[in-house]
């Protein structure tokens, strides 16, 4: 086989394959990335507003790729394994394989299984913040937009909208429940997804993610729909083995950290709105708890998509640089 080259991004027409496409572009503009559709027919799409042709899923496409990047739903994934197995030979390798599907955590060591944005974000602050402050105990309470479940969940809360705003029946293919202008701990019974099978991988990636740092403790936390398109937030209620003074939580937050913007006393939090195309974790009303002097609260806010292609850009550069 010939020498692998370059990046074979598969479900490049998603919503956050969209994502991986201009963070790719920016990160590793010197890489070859051949964009790689859902279906087996090529997509014409667009990209900076000029036309793209984006390649049908084929097995000489991503066995030709030293990288290969799951960005489509897990009916792409598994489609896109079989066709690579098919193509490659007995005891060839598999290029290295990137998944962002949340369909292959319990591959083999080969592929990297990219976080969901709450996990990311929480690790990093929760680490960071330890390392100035000493944390006892965490809760938090994450909300998840409707972009999660892909352009499906999207038009489906659209559509909702306008169904309940004219009084109609609601579409409920995707949530099995009312998604717009309402909170869910759980979808219906009916629901393409899980909102407690989410949670607990959440927990899971979490947990891995802070094994490298074993003295942060893990959080205790809780999944809920939010009835919002884009933007993961978070309310995070850290304990401490003694009450910190305001002004040594704002020293601590202003500790320089590349992927933490600090909001701090005068500036407004953040939002989900706010923090679109943004590539930091942005963190702000920082106040201490009026019950317990040893806690406090904070609220962090990113962009799910771009976190999470972010981190995809970050193990494809190790990989090809390495």
């Amino acid at each position: 086989m010939a020498k692998r080259q370059g990046i074979a991004l598969v479900g490049g027409e998603s919503l956050l394959g969209a994502d991986v496409r201009d963070v790719f572009r920016e990160k590793l503009a010197d890489h070859r990335i051949r964009l790689v559709g859902s279906e087996q027919e090529a997509i014409l799409t667009q990209e900076g507003g000029e036309p793209v042709v984006m390649t049908g899923l084929d097995g000489d496409t991503l066995a030709e790729a030293e990288v290969i990047v799951l960005a489509g739903l897990p009916e792409s994934t598994a489609k896109a394994l079989e066709m690579l197995g098919e193509t490659l030979d007995a005891g060839d390798a598999r290029p290295a394989i990137i998944d962002l599907s949340n369909s292959l955590e319990s591959d083999p060591p080969a592929v990297y299984s990219v976080p969901h944005a709450a996990a990311i974000a929480l690790g990093t602050f929760l680490r960071h913040l330890h390392s100035q402050i000493p944390v006892t105990r965490a809760v938090a309470q994450i909300f998840e937009p409707a972009s999660e479940r892909g352009r499906a969940g999207i038009d489906e809360m659209q559509t909702q909208t306008t169904q309940l705003l004219t009084f109609k029946g609601l579409e409920k293919a995707v949530f099995d429940e009312q998604a717009t202008f309402n909170l869910l701990v759980r979808y219906g019974a009916e629901a393409k997804a899980d909102l407690a099978a989410i949670e607990q991988r959440i927990g899971r990636q979490l947990a891995d993610f802070l094994a490298a740092s074993p003295q942060v403790p893990m959080p205790s936390s809780r999944l809920t729909h939010a009835s919002v398109m884009h933007g993961c937030a978070i309310s995070l209620w850290v304990e401490f083995p003694e009450a910190p003074l305001p002004a040594t939580l704002v020293s601590a937050m202003k500790r320089e950290h590349a992927a933490i913007d600090y909001r701090g006393p005068g500036l407004d939090p953040p939002t989900p709105v706010g923090m679109a195309g943004q590539d930091s974790i942005a963190v702000g009303a920082v106040e201490i708890d009026r019950n317990n002097p040893r806690a406090a609260w904070f609220w962090i806010v990113a962009d799910n998509f771009r976190l999470r292609a972010l981190n995809a850009a970050t193990v494809a550069e190790a990989i090809l640089e390495g």
